[in-house]
């Protein structure tokens, strides 16, 4: 009798997907060989980006095109993120505003359902708004998710909010808001780029995590253990390098993103979803998608990216 192959583990069953550079508007033959292009690197998922969204929103025939186009090619989305933009976050201060922003945000979320995506990252938002105090910023948040939790739920759609690198978004607000809405349809998207923005082993002045809080008027808050704190509720998370100083989208293995700390944790996180490919093709032009994909593959099967090699100038 032959032995039983071993079951996946749940992290190999969860899927990696990737940002590309889908620019709105865009031909839709720029958009065909576009996806076509990243079909050739034997990768099927894409993020529904925020790009694409906007234009989706624009112009909802193009949302006809873009399922044809992506099953033409064999793709599918697996997660999302909503535009972003201090019009268009969570913590939108213009009262005049919010009502539009959060059926805007609604129609979103049905887009998102409408291609059976199951997750979308929304940014909570940062305090660049004069006179209104990161505490106002919070409570619009707050305000914002009350509103958008109970189409969430209808949809089965999680919303998940984000660290950056702000004070509107450290570990502390985003747990707060999971404890104020304690549903399914709230998660956390970790970033490990922005996390290693806040880490205590990056506070110089010239880091972006310095420069954010001191605009506000506040110390940094630094925190080596942002992932361990929001682990139980990561949904998503994005996945790019930096050298702890910019909020660059490199290739894992291209900074100082302790990914041999990172990559086992999240692999035991109970409620993720999937791996996002987060690192831009503009800040990795010597690799090409299928190299990218290649350090991707690498990185979620020995949780650490692989050596890096010379590479000849051109």
């Amino acid at each position: 009798m032959s032995t039983p192959s071993p079951s996946p583990s749940p992290a190999a069953l969860r899927p990696l997907t990737h940002v590309q550079p889908f620019a709105i508007p865009q031909r839709a033959s720029e958009r065909i060989m576009l996806l076509r292009t990243f079909a050739e690197t034997g990768e099927r998922n894409l993020v529904l980006g925020s790009s694409i969204m906007r234009g989706m929103t624009h112009s909802p025939a193009s949302i006809r095109q873009w399922r044809e186009d992506m099953a033409a090619a064999g793709l599918r989305f697996v997660d999302a993120h909503a535009p972003f933009g201090v019009f268009e976050d969570l913590n939108c201060a213009d009262p005049s505003l919010r009502p539009f922003l959060m059926d805007y945000l609604r129609l979103c979320l049905s887009i998102v359902a409408d291609f059976g995506v199951t997750c979308i990252t929304i940014h909570t938002g940062n305090p660049h708004v004069p006179g209104i105090t990161v505490g106002q910023h919070h409570e619009n948040m707050l305000r914002s998710l009350d509103a958008l939790l109970p189409t969430a739920e209808r949809l089965g759609v999680t919303i998940c909010i984000e660290n950056i690198w702000y004070p509107t978004n450290t570990a502390p607000m985003l747990l707060d808001a999971i404890g104020k809405f304690p549903t399914p349809a709230l998660g956390i998207c970790y970033d490990a780029g922005h996390a290693n923005l806040t880490s205590g082993a990056r506070r110089v002045p010239e880091n972006a995590c310095h420069k954010a809080f001191s605009d506000c008027g506040m110390e940094p808050v630094w925190n080596d253990r942002l992932l361990e704190d929001l682990l139980p509720h990561v949904v998503t998370c994005h996945l790019h390098d930096n050298d702890g100083l910019r909020d660059h989208h490199r290739c894992p293995g291209d900074g100082t993103v302790p990914w041999a700390h990172i990559m086992p944790l999240l692999k035991r996180a109970p409620r993720l979803q999937c791996y996002q490919n987060e690192s831009g093709p503009s800040e990795n032009p010597a690799r090409s998608l299928s190299e990218t994909a290649a350090v991707f593959r690498h990185l979620l099967e020995h949780d650490v990216p692989p050596a890096a090699e010379p590479r000849h100038q051109p």
